[in-house]
């Protein structure tokens, strides 16, 4: 956040995928904006790859699918509750 003045700068980050806008909030410079506006299209397109061509996972039978087991994460899926086949 700039300060000038009695005013100060602020960079709110918003951006539109697919039909949904989706509100990033405020941030201290432009180059921070910028970057989580970049993590967030990522994230969209990594979404839009796998469900072109799911991932090939089952359900973890440590956890059955949970990611919890024995009250703690899961080692064997990481707390995804899915392994490769």
């Amino acid at each position: 956040m700039a300060a000038y003045g009695n005013g100060k700068i602020i960079y709110r980050g918003t951006i539109t995928l697919g039909d949904e806008e989706i509100d990033l909030g405020e941030f201290d410079s432009e180059e921070d904006c910028q970057n989580a506006i970049d993590l967030e299209q990522a994230k969209w397109d990594k979404e839009l790859q796998d469900a072109a061509s799911p991932p090939k996972t089952i359900k973890c039978h440590n956890c059955e699918g949970t990611g919890v087991s024995k009250g703690t994460e899961c080692n064997m899926c990481a707390g995804t509750g899915r392994i490769p086949e």
